[in-house]
């Protein structure tokens, strides 16, 4: 409950696959600058404890978080944190639409979740990700999920 600066604290843990924080007090934290930026494997993160109230800065939060397919957030979190305007300063998830996972409210894009995102929206959201292709044909693949469904497509 003391700690202000929660900068970087997972930056570039590769490892990470799943992430249990439910049990974190942040009541005091300001800063979550690139708090789990570059966790490339990290595909669910659980952040229904988090209260946001007195963050400044969530830049880069979730960046280059990639796989992140699954968050569940609390009633006390806010994309926003201390009313923050300048949108650099927010945190946004990965690219792709976000659903929470009993179909009641959604899709949003992360912008919009970010934009939108209010206590009675609290609970377990789903990441659907947008495959896209380059130039010669090829798939860029934004999450776990669709390599999955790709693999599964080539087998047949």
């Amino acid at each position: 409950s003391n700690v202000t600066s929660m900068y970087g604290m997972f930056r570039g843990c590769n490892n990470l696959t799943s992430l249990d924080l439910s049990s974190f007090n942040t009541s005091n934290t300001d800063d979550m600058r690139f708090m789990f930026y570059e966790c490339s494997n990290l595909l669910d993160l659980n952040l229904s404890s988090f209260n946001t109230k007195k963050v400044t800065s969530m830049s880069s939060m979730f960046g280059w978080c990639r796989t992140l397919y699954k968050i569940t957030l609390g009633k006390n979190f806010s994309f926003k944190g201390k009313s923050i305007t300048d949108t650099s300063a927010q945190a946004v998830l990965p690219t792709g639409e976000w659903t929470k996972s009993d179909n009641t409210v959604g899709p949003y894009t992360p912008e919009q979740f970010r934009d939108n995102y209010n206590s009675s929206m609290a609970g377990t959201w789903i990441g659907q990700y947008i495959i896209t292709y380059d130039a010669n044909g090829g798939t860029r693949c934004s999450s776990i999920t669709e390599k999955i469904i790709w693999s599964e497509l080539d087998i047949k």
